[in-house]
């Protein structure tokens, strides 16, 4: 488990089987492979995915993702091209069941600094 995925876990947002886990790692290699071609990074600045969540059902998978040097509205960009990212990796990953992309703002900065305030 890198230290990204040991913060995330440790601070309770990643609460995933075994299986969704897999997935996640999984996709997190592919995503942005995808995701590259697709983003201009003077529209977007240069994004970045630093976790993603699994469902167990598998139906719904939270994105998140960071901008460095972009526009706040860049959250607004991805969610408009959600299907088409989400079409091309079930495509790369080769699964049958549909599944619906979230793309949330990275948070892991501000909750690594909050448990560094409380000591943690």
């Amino acid at each position: 488990m890198s230290d990204r995925y040991a913060i995330l876990f440790s601070i309770g947002l990643m609460k995933m089987s075994d299986r969704s886990r897999r997935l996640a790692g999984t996709m997190h290699q592919i995503l942005p492979e995808i995701m590259r071609p697709l983003l201009d990074p003077d529209k977007m600045g240069f994004v970045t995915v630093t976790a993603i969540e699994v469902a167990g059902d598998l139906g719904v998978v939270d994105v998140y993702v960071r901008s460095l040097g972009g526009p706040a509205s860049y959250l607004k960009e991805l969610q408009r091209m959600e299907k088409k990212i989400a079409h091309l990796l079930l495509q790369k990953l080769e699964l049958r069941r549909a599944f619906t992309l979230r793309f949330k703002p990275d948070q892991s900065v501000k909750a690594v600094e909050k448990l560094k305030k409380l000591g943690l």
